[in-house]
């Protein structure tokens, strides 16, 4: 017999924070391996940018272009949960 192990709580928000910039706030019960997420509602001139963070702390590359902003590890390092 099978078992589904259930889906991950990940709980994900957006603060404003200083000079046009937004803060990506989470909870997580499972490590993070990667992500990946869009931003809409922006001027499609503006220059979206991503650094720092648990990802950087962790080694991920980081990586944004057009609207979209991509976390990972080639060396399978993650985001511990919490």
């Amino acid at each position: 017999m099978k078992f589904l192990k259930s889906l991950p709580y990940i709980v994900i928000l957006l603060t404003l924070g200083l000079s046009n910039s937004f803060d990506v706030i989470y909870e997580s019960d499972e490590d993070i391996a990667g992500f990946q997420f869009s931003v809409t509602g922006v001027d499609a001139s503006a220059t979206i940018s991503a650094s720092g963070g648990d990802a950087a702390a962790n080694g991920f590359t980081i990586s944004a272009g057009g609207t979209t902003v991509l976390g990972f590890s080639l060396t399978g390092s993650t985001i511990p949960a919490g």
